[in-house]
């Protein structure tokens, strides 16, 4: 190892110590930055030289293969946080597990049940972090990094391309350097007591004790007629899948039939839908950031009984379709903030909805493998979490060979069974 400013260098380093899945090769080069003029350095140094990198933060959602990596593998540990006001400024190598405590102490609160998660900032916004209904991109103002030629641009949210679980930065040439959040003032024992609830839930549902790199597949929907085995995919008593709806651009009057329910709660209590009143943007379907969405006006407050269906007409530009409303890879669910169910995953109940005669089914990796009694599945050190079926962990001496073989037999019987495969949530490095 060598060490210049900032900057720490490896040849031949172990990428199975730089990634929560504890697998990989060796790594050609490998550098850690601890300041963005360094990783800007290393960055010039490697395209002069026209050497392959690749920016990580801690790893925890990449699956280095067992032959390494020829190239460099920069590790990012920029670590500068700023608090002004309610405004967070951020390098890209902040550990997740840092802002949030510096975040809590200036009564900061948003982002806290992300607590646990083994992330970077850069990593949270190239990922799309997201848990327990607190997407990490919607606190997001801007993203201070450099484009494929070395300038420095600011990213306003609106041109990140923010989806569920990706970016625009998950593909293409840009460095994360900072990012800027705006946070919501808060009681600190409130933020306090969702983030130990949060890490309280992790423990509970998730095999934290065994190396992961959390979700293997990710969340997705799918037209309704495509699935091939309905009883697999669909799991509460009435046959009622996980579905939601997606808007039509071109389409001014918007009218969607809702239906309330809970596959995973026994107890059919009616609830209330709620739709906010505020500005909204059209081009992303997000509200105008400078309209207040504390204020407690409703625009529509519908009652809906278990299992009825009602219509609710979005025709009016002044409904709220991402403040209540979780935005799911371009689908929607209502977060039911007046009486709201839980699933097992403490997630909100979710709400079936039809846009113009097109129904989704939002397919739930970890429900589908579950049905289909796949945990406990094994390929060498490499198994289906008993405890979460969207896990897969290292139980010892796992190779990274073991875990892609493992992801291709699940998708294997996936495909089988239900007539598609599951899409990755983690990524495949070689």
């Amino acid at each position: 190892m060598k060490i210049y400013e900032d900057i720490e260098v490896f040849k031949g380093a172990k990428l199975s110590e730089f990634c929560t899945f504890k697998v990989g090769g060796k790594a050609k080069l490998l550098f850690v930055v601890h300041s963005n003029s360094a990783l800007n350095k290393v960055c010039f140094c490697c395209k002069s030289h026209k050497i392959r990198y690749k920016i990580i933060g801690f790893g925890a959602n990449l699956l280095f293969d067992d032959n390494g990596f020829d190239g460099a593998i920069i590790v990012n540990r920029a670590n500068k946080i700023l608090l002004k006001g309610n405004c967070v400024y951020a390098d890209g190598g902040v550990a997740i597990s840092a802002l949030i405590p510096a975040c809590l102490n200036h009564g900061l609160g948003g982002i806290e049940k992300l607590a646990g998660i083994p992330s970077s900032v850069g990593g949270a916004v190239v990922n799309g972090l997201g848990a327990f209904g607190v997407e990490f991109n919607n606190f997001v103002e801007y993203v201070l990094c450099l484009d494929g030629a070395g300038k420095h641009v600011k990213l306003k949210n609106s041109a990140c391309k923010f989806g569920y679980r990706t970016s625009r930065f998950k593909h293409g040439d840009f460095v994360i350097l900072r990012v800027k959040l705006k946070l919501n003032f808060a009681d600190k024992e409130t933020i306090k007591s969702n983030m130990l609830s949060a890490l309280a839930k992790k423990s509970a549902t998730q095999p934290l004790d065994f190396p992961s790199a959390g979700s293997v597949f990710k969340r997705f929907f799918i037209d309704k007629d495509k699935i091939k085995n309905n009883n697999i995919c669909y799991n509460d008593n009435e046959g009622n899948g996980l579905v939601g709806f997606k808007l039509e651009d071109n389409n001014e009057k918007q009218t969607i039939s809702a239906k309330f329910y809970d596959p995973c709660c026994d107890d059919k209590k009616d609830t209330l839908i709620n739709f906010k009143s505020c500005s909204c943007d059209k081009e992303n379907k997000k509200p105008n950031k400078k309209t207040d969405l504390h204020n407690n006006s409703y625009k529509h407050i519908v009652k809906i009984k278990y299992g009825e269906i009602c219509e609710v007409n979005l025709n009016d530009d002044n409904i709220n379709l991402n403040n209540n409303c979780y935005n799911h890879n371009g689908g929607y669910w209502i977060n039911n903030e007046i009486n709201p169910h839980k699933d097992s995953c403490g997630q909100n109940a979710l709400i079936e909805y039809n846009s113009n005669g097109k129904q989704l089914c939002e397919i739930v990796p970890a429900k589908i493998i579950d049905a289909l009694g796949l945990k406990g599945l094994r390929v060498g050190g490499a198994m289906v979490s008993t405890k979460h079926a969207g896990f897969i962990i290292n139980t010892g001496g796992a190779s990274g060979k073991d875990i892609s073989t493992l992801i291709e037999i699940v998708n294997a019987k996936v495909k089988e069974a239900c007539g598609f495969t599951l899409p990755l949530e983690i990524e495949i490095v070689k």
